[in-house]
């Protein structure tokens, strides 16, 4: 347990050899078979009553800090450390019991089978920097190895009846042959994990202590202290549950001594703590496991990421629903869910569950460790167990309660009350599938844009604009999705030769209403000319990154270039690479032109986790889709259908968009080249039919509108008349009230949901390049699609760049042949064939060409059929060929 004001106790476990299974919160657990599988440590019911005894000295050296009481008698003590076991033993759903046995002229910690308490210790060195700020040393030896019947016979011909542990483990501990038949019978079973003995060392050097309930600073109350550690002994570990400042847990890692209400608040066990000693030890009205009529509960369910591999190690915590929502209503009990090394039979990585629950109704949710929750310190995965310092998938997420009710702060927000979803417990049974899927956290994003001279030019016939408005129309459309979906820190940096300030400046912050005006009116502001200075421009962003924004949020960059990096002469590009990864900078990477560095840029962002696209063909609606793409994938959200119309003058367009339950809201899209408005009129029909205007915000739905684009956002509070009205089949309608006799608009719906669609290129054993495509809901592969992408070949580089960032004016020249002719469209298949390494495993592979050197932008478009629903998704992606080998 760690004290905040630098004092701090350790409850330590030694283990001679190694462990029983864990997998839920706070037991204590240590690696067996190996190290290769986690299992907890615990008492074996023949060893109960635990007896222990007090070090007839008592407390020594009581007036170290000057305010001691002066020493106090063994006596005294142990009616302190029998208070601390009753608190635990009284547990009617838990069986354990104690007792104390009397003094012992045992001084020292040590695996010698006496149950040791003691301020006499000449061993843990109090008085160095590593200990002198520790309070009390929890120490338990476990047996680890294999199963073994305790018998007289000792010796090592016999392993399996022997009760000399030190021929069948690690004898370096100092454990002495388990001689003694009153610790564990004559035919006591040790499983892996079982605890052997057990000491707690009392720091008598920098701490005095008193045995009243606590009342004067910097004065430890022995009682309140020994309660957490006795926890320890028993086997549980720390919880994360901090109910209020001066209420946490009893196995809350920290505490004040300068707080003398919390010290003696954990003296009192909280519900955590009983159930958790319940699910170590199950006794009277525990379930599952417990003895006689059950009088509690259990909730289980799986933690899993958006690409269906088990989350691990998350913390999950169960709030009293009984209780007003709000932020400052309290979890009640936590779990963590299971990891691959967990032994027990029958549980699967990402399983979790909270065992002996009382009913009742509960909101469950799940939160990403390291995400200063309950605070700086507190919520770091290795203070817990094995569990979750072996965890992966467990930081990076965002807080959400089930069923599917995201936060956009680090606690959980009960505030969105059409999401929420009680789980009700009841005596006996077992309330399962209470599942989850792990979202993104919300990002710092820097969006870093080259205005070298270059982007003077004009798009390539019959394409009107130039690059920089193009460039500029793309970046508002990226602010207001961004806006949109809430919760994110943006900042824009400008480059040419140099890099050059907004003004004014518009460095990394919250994008929201108050903010969003002034991100367009910076990014109306960009003018071109200069050279080409990437290098700078990614380490400003860097900086604001490291600098800025919110320290739990994931930084991302999209680097926007027109063409190479060539100012200063000589300098390198490859050196970004370095300082991204050192401060994991997710790089998105998008080249508006045929002469760009994608031969380095391309490795740089897949080292990141990022991605690079091109579009030398300088389409300016392809590149506002890439900028969606990017922000969507910022969001965590899924494109549902992309498709893009030509409209004549009072012609109109209805779009179907499928929405099923996975998706928490809906975004739809639409933009266009003309700076107007109004130049469609664009309305939603709902599943029920209701007709949806996207002028104004209204309840469930919210409108962010530019000069060339509209958003609209809906959300599971929208209503059509009474009902809520998200799920099922809505109509984008879309009509050209404008004065153009034909106008080209992009329409789009992305979906923050739980069926996620990922993609990637690889070489098989065959050594063929295939595109493996899967769409992973609530978890799971769909098994049942229709998936093809579009792959649009790659052009030579035209060597040019530099000379045309010395252009005052002009057009660049357009691409031949045009991407619509060097499209090329193929399906994948689940069949086992063409491509596909094996048949019915949710994995749609095709091959795709590498003929020619470069970045291949795809598009890919599936179809899929899940739990009776039907779905779309598509994806933009790119991989690079550089004349040896796939890069994506």
């Amino acid at each position: 347990m760690k004290i905040e004001k630098s004092v701090l106790t350790v409850m330590a476990l030694i283990s001679v050899g190694l462990p029983f299974s864990a997998w839920s919160a706070e037991n204590i657990d240590t690696a067996a078979q190996g190290a290769t599988v986690i299992v907890d440590q615990l008492w074996s019911d023949t060893a109960l009553p635990i007896n222990w005894f007090m070090n007839d000295q008592g407390v020594t050296n009581n007036n170290s800090t000057g305010v001691g009481p002066g020493n106090i008698s063994a006596a005294d003590a142990a009616i302190q450390v029998t208070n601390a076991f009753n608190q635990w033993q009284t547990v009617t759903t838990a069986g354990i019991s104690a007792n104390y046995s009397g003094t012992t002229v045992v001084d020292d910690i040590g695996c010698d089978y006496v149950n040791l308490m003691t301020w006499a210790d000449d061993i843990i060195p109090f008085d160095t920097p590593d200990f002198q700020d520790v309070i009390a040393i929890g120490f338990a030896f476990s047996y680890v190895g294999p199963d073994i019947v305790l018998d007289p016979v000792a010796g090592i011909a016999n392993p399996a009846n022997n009760r000399n542990l030190s021929e069948v483990s690690d004898a370096g501990l100092g454990c002495a042959p388990l001689a003694n038949a009153a610790i564990y019978p004559d035919g006591s079973v040790l499983e892996s994990g079982t605890i052997i003995d057990a000491d707690m060392i009392w720091n008598p050097i920098q701490f005095d202590y008193d045995i009243a309930a606590n009342a004067s600073e910097d004065i430890v109350h022995i009682e309140s202290i020994a309660t957490h550690e006795v926890g320890h002994l028993l086997g549980v570990s720390h919880t994360s549950l901090a109910f209020a400042a001066n209420d946490p847990a009893t196995m809350f890692p920290f505490v004040d001594t300068t707080n003398v209400v919390l010290q003696n608040n954990i003296a009192t066990l909280a519900a955590d703590d009983e159930m958790a000693v319940g699910r170590s030890y199950p006794g009277t009205g525990f379930y599952p496991g417990g003895v006689g009529v059950a009088t509690t509960g259990q909730i289980t369910g799986w933690v899993r990421q958006a690409d269906g591999s088990p989350a691990q190690g998350v913390r999950l915590w169960a709030y009293d629903a009984s209780l007003p929502a709000g932020a400052a209503t309290p979890p009640v009990y936590e779990a963590f869910s299971a990891t691959t090394f967990d032994a027990e039979s029958g549980v699967n990585a990402g399983d979790y569950s909270f065992r002996g629950i009382p009913p009742g109704d509960y909101y469950v949710c799940i939160l990403p460790w390291e995400n200063l929750i309950p605070g700086n310190g507190p919520d770091a995965p290795e203070r817990y167990n094995s569990t979750t310092l072996n965890g992966s998938g467990h930081t990076g997420f965002m807080t959400e309660c089930f069923d599917d009710a995201p936060s956009a702060t680090n606690a959980p927000d009960f505030a969105e009350e059409d999401r929420l979803r009680q789980v009700s417990v009841s005596a006996g049974e077992t309330t399962s599938s209470i599942n989850f899927v792990t979202g993104q956290q919300a990002a710092n994003i820097m969006l870093v844009m080259d205005r070298s001279g270059s982007m003077n030019l004009g798009l390539p016939a019959p394409l009107m604009g130039t690059k920089i408005e193009a460039l500029r129309s793309a970046a508002h459309l990226f602010i207001d999705f961004m806006d949109l979906d809430g919760g994110h820190n943006v900042g824009l940096v400008q480059f040419e030769s140099v890099v050059v300030p907004f003004a004014p400046s518009f460095n990394l912050q919250p994008i929201d209403l108050t903010s969003v005006g002034d991100a367009h009116t910076a990014i109306d502001s960009i003018m071109a000319g200069g050279l080409t200075n990437i290098i700078d421009g990614v380490n400003e962003g860097i900086n604001q990154l490291v600098s800025g924004g919110s320290p739990n949020h994931r930084p991302l960059m999209l680097l926007f270039s027109d063409g190479r990096h060539n100012s200063p002469a000589g300098s390198d590009l490859n050196t970004i690479e370095g300082p991204l990864l050192a401060n994991e900078v997710k790089l998105y990477s998008v080249g508006f032109g045929s002469d760009v560095d994608g031969a380095i840029l391309a490795p740089i962002a897949l080292n990141t986790g990022g991605l690079h696209i091109e579009n030398p063909d300088v389409a300016s609606d392809a590149l506002r889709k890439h900028f969606l793409a990017i922000a969507s994938s910022a969001a965590d959200s899924t494109a549902i259908i992309d498709p893009y119309y030509e409209l004549k003058h009072g012609q109109s367009v209805s779009l179907d968009v499928p929405v099923n339950s996975s998706e928490k809201d809906v975004t739809f899209t639409a933009f266009w080249d003309e700076q107007n408005e109004n130049l469609f009129d664009i309305t939603l029909t709902s599943p029920r039919g209701c007709t949806v205007q996207t002028r104004l915000n209204t309840h469930g739905v919210t409108v962010r509108k530019y000069h060339t684009h509209r958003l609209i956002k809906v959300t599971p509070q929208y209503r059509c008349g009474f009902f809520r009205d998200l799920t099922g089949t809505w109509k984008m309608n879309v009509r050209n009230i404008g004065d153009q006799h034909l106008a080209g608009i992009n329409i789009a719906a992305y979906g923050n949901t739980t069926t996620h669609i990922f993609a990637e290129v690889t070489t098989t054993e065959k050594e063929e390049t295939v595109l493996d495509v899967s769409i992973v809901a609530e978890g799971e592969r769909v098994k049942r699609a229709n998936v093809y992408a579009d792959i649009i070949l790659p052009v030579s580089s035209t060597g040019d760049s530099q000379e045309q960032d010395y252009a005052q004016d002009g057009r660049v020249d357009p691409i031949k042949p045009q991407a619509e002719e060097r499209t090329l469209r193929i399906s994948l298949n689940d069949r086992g064939n063409n491509g596909d390494e094996k048949a019915k495993d949710g994995i749609f592979s095709g091959r795709v060409p590498v003929d020619i050197i470069g970045t291949y932008p795809v598009h890919i478009y599936a179809q899929y059929i899940h739990d009776d629903q039907k779905g779309s998704r598509e994806l933009i992606s790119s991989y690079h060929f550089n004349g040896k080998y796939v890069i994506e």
